[in-house]
């Protein structure tokens, strides 16, 4: 058996990070001491660690890490949730791409202008909202507002009856 600061620099982990997945619950040590405390580990535990390890570099968090090592997942559903990872690796993949091409047109932008424009215009995504389209002039504004509360007073009542 090794005290936790062998184990530690056998395995290339910290002993705090030991110390925490045992707090956690997620790697507990072979044998702790009750009266010094002192964590003891076996050479058969470095493979569970390397999994813990693994799975964590593929970008699960500690509680995916948990399930997939307490439930023993099979090799095709271990498999489906790597390609779901790799999914969203991919789409961050892309969306930090698509932020790099807006930084070097900026950084271009710069280079040949000396200032970014004032006329920059950020493009961002609403969610779909009921909206009402009238054209027609009116005389003034006060009209103009007239026919808006007049035409939201009766959306909503037909949003009522419609419910």
């Amino acid at each position: 058996m090794f005290r936790i600061g062998d184990f530690s620099r056998i395995a290339r982990v910290s002993a705090r990070l030991l110390r925490f997945y045992d707090e956690i619950g997620l790697f507990t040590p072979a044998h702790a001491d009750p009266q010094t405390g002192y964590r003891y580990y076996t050479v058969a535990q470095l493979s569970q660690l390397n999994r813990v390890l693994v799975l964590k570099d593929l970008g699960f968090n500690l509680d995916q890490v948990r399930d997939i090592l307490s439930s023993d997942i099979g090799a095709a559903e271990l498999r489906n949730m790597l390609l779901l990872r790799r999914n969203d690796v991919e789409l961050t993949l892309a969306a930090e791409s698509h932020r790099l091409r807006h930084i070097e047109t900026r950084i271009a932008q710069l280079e040949s202008d000396g200032a970014l424009s004032a006329e920059d215009v950020v493009v961002r995504a609403e969610p779909a909202r009921r909206i009402l389209s009238l054209r027609r002039t009116v005389p003034s504004f006060g009209a103009a507002r007239g026919l808006i509360v007049a035409h939201g007073c009766s959306a909503r009542q037909r949003d009522t009856h419609t419910r």
